[in-house]
């Protein structure tokens, strides 16, 4: 399934709302790494930065009360819901830092 889709959808936009479409419970995790990447043309030519594909889940957020070194910025602990995908970049650096 996953391989029709990387040849069929063009653009974020379109990914996007195919990944809405999917079966979340048939694809493994091992799969996102592998296919979950992309990478978009600028209108000036360059390359965007390479963006990672976040499925619709949900995950415990924060650390337990009675994980030794727990800091106080890291609780309570909380279930972040996300009710669908979205991108984000793979590498976190400044805006600017392509102007340089």
């Amino acid at each position: 399934m996953l391989d029709f889709a990387r040849c069929r959808v063009g653009g974020i936009d379109t990914l996007l709302q195919f990944l809405k479409l999917l079966d979340w419970s048939d694809i493994k995790p091992s799969q996102f790494a592998e296919w979950f990447r992309f990478q978009e043309r600028l209108r000036d030519g360059g390359m965007g930065p390479e963006m990672v594909v976040i499925p619709a889940g949900e995950f415990l957020m924060g650390s337990p009360e009675d994980e030794s070194e727990r800091q106080a910025s890291e609780g309570p602990q909380h279930l972040v819901t996300f009710s669908q995908p979205f991108a984000m970049g793979r590498y976190s650096f400044p805006f600017l830092f392509r102007y340089v």
